[in-house]
């Protein structure tokens, strides 16, 4: 009796291990059905456990596959095909193991379209998965995935060490989280990230096309553990959207990334942000854009990256901000300095226009690290930043990178480096501690315009600081700081416009400090209203200043725009630098 247990006993667990075997189950129904049901799949056995449940099929129709249960599997594949799918989690859970993988058009089959759709018919669907690859198979693969409804959670949970590649490679596709879904990422997103051939000056075949569209109120998107990258490799501006109200979280944001971390795989890049539409909103831990990596001498290194707020919308940053970063991270060819010419091919851009549109930053704002980047607030938008934020147009400097005992790269400097900062239309503000020209090296512009404002008075302490070659350009519009500095070779331009001739251009409340080599320029807007006699105020100074401009003493002549002015410095304390209207023919003497 003993023995005949033991042997009834052993079948059964013989019985269940050759159960256990991982098998790939196809889905045949296309004219919809029950994930439950066995019929519905080849082999005729519901997906679970060590399973792949696989949707492929040459229908090329459109059908429905609905949860009526939890459901756990390892694998959940859409390798290829031409058709639309729609999967109901019907307010269950499908969950897809730590060692699996959830793809979408990962088969090298050329000519794949697959649109799929992520609903949830009751409330509590939720599709939980370890690492996502979407339209990773060939670049010819196209086609669309819709998270929608408000019923609906996809989770991208930590637990895998390898990066998601969402819209990896296929041309012209397309990620909508919508109607009030929610996207919960823990590992990277690479969106539109195309092919990385190894080895060194190697150029990637393809150039992906991807979009990225969060929309609708409520619909979220959360990444707070890792980073989104948009655009690293490939030149076909690969964008993700944030409109009518949708709500984006993430800890970095990486917009046109050139090269990897040390050799340049993938030389060029470039991708957009947008922030659009009244209550569209970001918060990020940092922004970056433009970065190069890789080899010296690499051809033709590019990396482009831009962003828009627009319409309303609102972005945020908590962390540093670096619009054009450069070439930060390379391989040393016989250890030679990467140079001026390479980094200059990383441009960064960010553009907040329109009323109600807002930038927000807590930390400084760097507007190129070594290369060349810009930022415009226009038509009304503002940029508010912390009380201790600066403004810098160029940092110029790359530290030495050591790991361990060996220097992966010397130190450089960048002269060349290049930052502009626009405000300009009415109404349109941005605030700082500290306006400085640059931080080590380079140079830059800022401009302010047709009745905007920028405001320097962040915290305490704050002032514009110029450097060698740098311009402050205030277009009848205005600027407050407590104290203005400038520096050899740097200028200040001031046209005058419609304002009001007793309300200073610039107003400095504390110091005002003239390099003997800094020079001013004038111009005359159209719109301004001169009277031969008229005194323009320039700058206020209620502290103290001390200096002249170039070639500009006390009561010399100055033309702008074929009229001819007299300046004055008034007595160094407590005072204003103006013009007197002189016209041609006008008895100075008198005046």
């Amino acid at each position: 009796m003993k023995n005949n247990i033991i042997i009834v006993t052993t079948c059964i667990l013989l019985s269940l291990l050759q159960g256990a075997h991982a098998a790939t189950l196809v889905w045949t129904n296309t004219a919809s059905g029950s994930f439950q049901t066995a019929a519905n799949w080849n082999p005729n056995a519901v997906p679970g456990g060590l399973d792949t449940a696989q949707f492929s099929t040459g229908y090329a129709g459109t059908y429905t596959v609905t949860l009526d249960d939890h459901v756990n599997v390892t694998n959940v594949t859409w390798p290829s095909g031409v058709y639309g799918m729609t999967l109901d989690l019907n307010g269950r859970t499908l969950t897809s193991a730590s060692n699996g993988i959830v793809a979408v058009c990962s088969s090298a089959t050329a000519g794949s379209v697959i649109d799929l759709t992520v609903k949830s018919s009751l409330p509590g669907g939720t599709f939980n998965l370890y690492q996502l690859d979407a339209f990773k198979g060939t670049v010819s693969s196209r086609g669309s995935i819709s998270i929608t409804g408000s019923n609906t959670t996809l989770n991208v949970t930590n637990g895998s060490v390898t990066d998601n590649g969402l819209l990896y490679l296929g041309s012209n596709t397309t990620f909508t989280v919508s109607e009030g879904a929610h996207l919960n990422v823990s590992q990277t997103i690479l969106l539109g990230l195309g092919a990385l051939p190894f080895g060194r000056n190697q150029i990637p075949t393809v150039s992906p096309k991807a979009t990225m569209i969060l929309t609708d109120p409520g619909t979220t998107y959360s990444n707070v553990v890792k980073g989104l990258i948009i655009g690293k490799g490939g030149t076909n501006m690969p964008s993700m959207i944030i409109t009518n109200g949708a709500l984006c979280k993430s800890v970095g944001i990486n917009v046109g990334s050139g090269g990897d971390t040390w050799y340049s795989f993938s030389p060029k890049a470039n991708g957009k942000f947008v922030v659009t539409g009244t209550n569209s909103y970001c918060e990020a831990s940092s922004l970056s854009s433009a970065a190069l990596a890789g080899e010296f001498g690499t051809p033709g290194s590019t990396a482009g990256g831009y962003y828009v707020v627009e319409n309303g919308g609102t972005l945020k940053s908590l962390g540093g901000i670096s619009l054009s970063t450069g070439l930060v991270h390379y391989y040393p060819a016989n250890n030679l300095n990467p140079g001026s010419e390479t980094n200059l091919n990383a441009y960064g851009e960010m553009i907040v226009r329109n009323p109600g549109s807002s930038f927000k930053v807590t930390t400084d704002v760097q507007l190129t690290t070594v290369a060349k980047g810009a930022l415009y607030v226009l038509d009304g938008a503002s940029l508010i930043s912390g009380v201790n934020s600066a403004l810098y147009t160029s940092i110029g400097y790359i530290p030495v990178h050591i790991t361990g005992t060996t220097t992966n790269q010397p130190a450089y400097t960048n002269d060349n480096a290049y930052g502009l900062f626009v405000v300009s239309n009415a109404n349109s503000i941005a605030t700082f501690r500290s306006v400085l020209f640059a931080h080590t090296a380079g140079h830059g512009d800022v401009v302010v315009a047709d009745n905007a404002r920028l405001s320097v008075t962040n915290g305490t302490g704050g002032s514009i600081t110029f450097k060698n070659h740098s311009k402050l350009t205030v277009s009848d519009a205005f600027v407050e700081t407590p104290t203005l500095t400038t520096a050899s070779n740097s200028t200040i331009r001031i046209v005058l416009g419609a304002r009001d001739h007793a309300s200073a251009y610039i107003k400095a409340t504390t110091a005002v400090t003239l390099n003997a080599n800094s020079m001013l320029e004038v111009g005359v807007l159209d719109s301004a209203t001169l009277t031969p006699g008229d005194t323009i105020t320039l700058l206020t100074y209620p502290g103290t200043r001390t200096g002249t401009f170039k070639n500009l003493p006390e009561g010399s002549v100055l033309f702008a725009d074929g009229r001819r002015f007299k300046i004055y410095y008034g007595d160094g304390s407590n005072d204003a630098i103006t013009l007197r209207y002189v016209p041609q023919g006008t008895m100075i003497g008198v005046l």
